[in-house]
This record gives C-alpha cells, sequence and structure tokens, in this order.
C-alpha cells in the first residue's frame, strides 16, 4: 500500500445486505438484491445522487463489483 492509499475499514455483519450498504457508506442506496445462486449482489443508488456517488466511490464501486 502506497502512502497516498486509504482503507476503510468495515465491521462484519452476518446479514449480507447491512454489510454491503455499510461497505458502500456513504452511498445513498436504494436497494440490495442478493442473488444467493451466483453469490452476487445488485446494487441501486437512488439516481439523484447517482453522478456524486460515482465520482467519489467509483473507484471503490468498480473495484467491488469486478
Amino acid at each position: 500500500m502506497n502512502k497516498r492509499e486509504k482503507l476503510d475499514v468495515v465491521e462484519w455483519r452476518e446479514d449480507k445486505v447491512r454489510f454491503i450498504i455499510e461497505a458502500l457508506g456513504p452511498a445513498d442506496i436504494d436497494e440490495v438484491i442478493l442473488d444467493e445462486d451466483t453469490k452476487s449482489a445488485k446494487v441501486m443508488l437512488k439516481i439523484v445522487n447517482f453522478h456524486l456517488q460515482l465520482v467519489k466511490k467509483g473507484k471503490m464501486l468498480v473495484s467491488l463489483l469486478n
């Protein structure tokens, strides 16, 4: 890790939806849809703030989705 990188620590939650919401904070999450078969999740952001959240957290969001 270089000197400019920041590390976010997220407390583990058994509730997967709550864990995802807290991990993506402070994004304004509208809905989280879990798919247990594929072990994936779809996260819906509130459209009003989407562009701001993408700019602020875009790098992290992309890395979590890949």
